[in-house]
Order: C-alpha cells, then sequence, then structure tokens
C-alpha cells in the first residue's frame, strides 16, 4: 500500500509540474525559483492569466444555474448513452 501511495504522489508531482510548465508556456503563469538549499519555486498568474479569472467564475455560475439541464440535454444520465459512446 505505501508503495502504490509513493507511486500516486510521483505521478501527481509530476502532472502538477507538467501543466504549470504549460500553463508558463501560455504565459498565463509566472514561475519564481530560489536560490535556497533545499531549492524552492513558487507560481503566480500573470496579468493575462488573471484576467482570465472573471470568464472562469461565469463559467462555474453557468455550470451551477444549468450544469443539470445540459447533462439532460446530452443523454448522458442514462445507460443507453454510455453504450452509444
Amino acid at each position: 500500500m505505501n508503495d502504490l501511495l509513493a507511486d500516486c504522489r510521483a505521478r501527481l508531482g509530476f502532472l502538477l509540474t507538467q501543466t504549470l510548465r504549460r500553463l508558463e508556456g501560455y504565459a498565463l503563469v509566472e514561475r519564481h525559483a530560489y536560490a535556497e538549499s533545499p531549492p524552492r519555486v513558487e507560481y503566480g498568474l500573470t496579468g493575462l492569466g488573471a484576467s482570465l479569472l472573471e470568464p472562469i467564475r461565469a463559467l462555474g455560475r453557468w455550470s451551477a444555474e444549468h450544469g443539470d439541464e445540459f447533462v439532460a440535454a446530452q443523454g448522458w444520465e442514462t445507460d443507453e448513452a454510455v453504450d452509444q459512446d
């Protein structure tokens, strides 16, 4: 069990780093590395990244208001929809 947990933590760390680097490449986050022992890195939103906060919040509000209706329109709540994919 401990090996599985360690493997999951390593994979999650890798995925987080990969995602942050991709967002950095898109100029949505900036990386700050500190020459310390042990090394430390911090990420923060750029101006461009911060400009996405309100559209993301609006999408969240839309999802909360219309999510059930949207799922119903897709037919995802039935077993038949799973079989069709």
